[in-house]
């Protein structure tokens, strides 16, 4: 996962800590969290404001993560697989 600026256009932070694939990201609607959902089952929530604090590893799915988005107030994520 890398993650840009998108007012230079240049790399900010490269993770390259998830062996398996991400197959969807979301945003906080605050702007202070990122989560992605991945192949190996997890969600991994970031702190947008920081790029390098992986918050907390979510893990409750029997397959891969398909989907994932924060409500509007950004106090629940939906996962499904």
């Amino acid at each position: 996962m890398i993650f840009w600026s998108a007012t230079k256009y240049a790399i900010i932070h490269r993770y390259e800590g998830q062996a398996s694939g991400i197959s969807d990201l979301a945003c906080s609607s605050n702007s202070h969290y990122t989560c992605f959902a991945s192949n190996d089952r997890t969600l991994q929530i970031w702190d947008a404001r920081a790029l390098y604090d992986c918050l907390n590893v979510l893990r409750g799915h029997t397959n891969f993560v398909l989907y994932i988005n924060f409500n509007p107030p950004s106090n629940l994520i939906v996962s499904g697989s």
